[in-house]
């Protein structure tokens, strides 16, 4: 795994996250499962769980649900809280339904605390320790996601290659680094611009425009072009300023790459050409409508080169052009042209690979309207028509009980409900009728499909996951993205349990 130049930045992330190895019980390597961890070695052997709690992250948010698993144990069943340190009982309660819930347990100090669990039959079971905090995203998420997101890039990160040749290794036309990392530092500024600089810009630009780098950087797949590309945005962009925080340097990276080689293709089963994407053109509203931010430690030219390209791209980028399809919309980034009634089904033309999300202009049209506004651009007006036909699209043709429009787009749900949600609260006026009530149906269903000893949101009734067919889907994107979905569509609902529910199962699944 530390020769794989995909998953290496992984490796950085699971060393920060386990705080104490002895606790370590298994590892899983390439074909091979359940291999045990001692000491920093790997030995032969299963290792059978011997307890009927299943609890292992690292902790809990205050003021948050907080849930465990107890599978095997019939209702009824109790449990109790106590510190590591002592027996005394801080919490009880009793196991329901598979699932042991806390929440109400706030306690004063972090903790470690067990859950400890006494079946009617068979032995008692103790849980791995776990911390309470106020904050645990800022405590114990925040510096390892940045150093992900360091190691990552590509070229210059923990591995000299480029995998896919975009600005991180492994990331397409469809992925969503750059309004990921935006979000991150509008919502977490202060913690984001307080964690220790790692980037050194200049030093990077030194290695890569170096000749010495040319034996270093490897060709891997579908990176060619991406060498050159990078020496350009070293070339032809100003520096951030040297104080700026990783996070901004890192959206510099992003974007500045994406500026010198916006074309990009996705080698695994699309049909679309080399071409520029719409969203890849939508990278850069996100820029756009950070720049009051931004602006602070990244240069104007910086911003000029953003603004000319989204606004010139925009309305140009198609999507897929083949003899079967016609794209009539008076926008490329209204309806993707996948979900337009002219072609084939998402099942038929890309099952389950999550590049072609209904709705995924949405929140980036809205922030597009309000950048040209800021602009005093004439054609603000046509950006909120956007959004407002696809959210009238979604309204009208999309159902929530088919599971392709929802756990079916694996990484990339995240897109649809958060921009569907943004644009209730930010335009209330203008979002189509019936949106709220899309919104409800939609926490509906996702409800139902929830109602199971772990809080996991399943693919259907008779499925946990994408049904996998010939592919082996991962879906680790889909779970961290799914609780941007659930929390949001919580907040236009009027239904307290409704909003609860959501919170629960966001919750579980971060977990």
């Amino acid at each position: 795994i530390f020769d794989n130049p995909v998953t290496t930045p992984r490796i950085r992330y699971l060393a920060t996250a386990i705080t104490d190895y002895s606790r370590l019980k298994e590892i899983t390597l390439w074909g091979q499962t359940n291999v045990p961890f001692r000491q920093g070695l790997l030995v032969g052997g299963p290792l059978v769980p011997a307890t009927p709690v299943a609890l292992n992250q690292i902790g809990f948010q205050k003021g948050a649900p907080k849930r465990f698993t107890a599978i095997t144990c019939a209702d009824g069943t109790p449990f109790r809280i106590t510190s590591q340190s002592d027996t005394t009982p801080l919490f009880t309660g009793t196991i329901q339904n598979g699932l042991g819930d806390f929440t109400s347990f706030d306690p004063g100090n972090s903790g470690p605390y067990l859950v400890h669990v006494t079946p009617s039959a068979g032995d008692p079971g103790t849980s791995d320790p776990f911390l309470i905090l106020d904050d645990l995203i800022k405590e114990k998420y925040l510096t390892p996601a940045v150093q992900f997101m360091i190691d990552a890039r590509s070229g210059v990160g923990s591995h000299p290659s480029a995998t896919g040749g975009t600005p991180w290794r492994d990331g397409i036309y469809y992925s969503f680094e750059i309004p990921s990392l935006v979000h991150l530092l509008l919502t977490r500024r202060d913690e984001v611009v307080s964690l220790p600089r790692e980037i050194d810009w200049e030093a990077d630009k030194a290695r890569i425009l170096s000749p010495a780098y040319d034996s270093e950087y490897q060709v891997i797949r579908y990176s060619t072009g991406f060498l050159e590309a990078i020496r350009r945005y070293y070339t032809n962009h100003e520096a951030p300023r040297s104080n700026a925080p990783d996070i901004v340097k890192l959206l510099h990276f992003g974007m500045g790459i994406t500026l010198e080689r916006p074309a990009y293709k996705d080698y695994s089963g699309d049909l679309r050409p080399e071409q520029i994407n719409a969203q890849t053109v939508e990278w850069a509203a996100w820029i756009l409508y950070a720049w009051p931010v931004l602006r602070e430690w990244l240069p104007e030219s910086f911003y000029i080169k953003t603004r000319d390209f989204a606004f010139a791209e925009w309305g140009i980028s198609k999507g897929l052009d083949t003899p079967e399809m016609t794209d009539d919309d008076p926008s490329s980034l209204e309806i993707d042209p996948l979900w337009h009634p002219s072609a084939y089904t998402l099942l038929e033309r890309a099952p389950f690979k999550g590049r072609n999300a209904p709705g995924h202009s949405i929140w980036p049209n809205l922030l597009m309207h309000e950048v040209a506004l800021r602009e005093g651009r004439a054609d603000a007006a046509i950006y909120l028509q956007a959004a407002q036909t696809q959210a009238q699209w979604i309204i009208d043709n999309l159902d929530w009980n088919d599971p392709k429009t929802t756990k079916g787009h694996r990484m990339s749900e995240n897109k649809m409900m958060p921009g569907l949600v943004y644009f209730l609260q930010k335009y209330p006026s203008a979002a189509p009728a019936g949106l709220a009530a899309k919104i409800e149906q939609w926490a509906d269903v996702m409800i139902s499909r929830s109602a199971n000893g772990y809080d996991f949101r399943r693919y259907n009734a008779t499925e946990w996951s994408i049904p996998s067919g010939g592919n082996n889907w991962n879906e680790p994107g889909n779970l961290a993205g799914f609780p941007a979905c659930a929390l949001s569509a919580a907040w236009t609902l009027d239904d307290p349990a409704k909003q609860q529910r959501l919170r629960e199962i966001s919750w579980a699944a971060i977990d």
